[in-house]
């Protein structure tokens, strides 16, 4: 599951939505997916240890799954 990564105001609201996901959806693979803006920043730690995978862009989103639908 693709999730947008927080702005940091939004950080402790977005952790909480996660655990909900990870409650929820327990085999969900969750990845964050920071916006070209917070490139400069990079991703929080807190970010990194609430999700499985911490992408950089869409782009590399694309390119996890291509891959996937190729073969299935």
């Amino acid at each position: 599951m693709f999730i947008p990564s927080p702005l940091p105001e939004d950080l402790e609201a977005w952790g909480q939505a996660v655990a909900e996901l990870r409650a929820l959806l327990p085999q969900a693979l969750l990845a964050a997916i920071h916006l070209p803006a917070d490139e400069l920043a990079g991703p929080a730690p807190a970010t990194r240890s609430a999700v499985d995978m911490d992408l950089r862009s869409f782009e590399e989103c694309v390119a996890f799954v291509a891959p996937q639908r190729e073969a299935g």
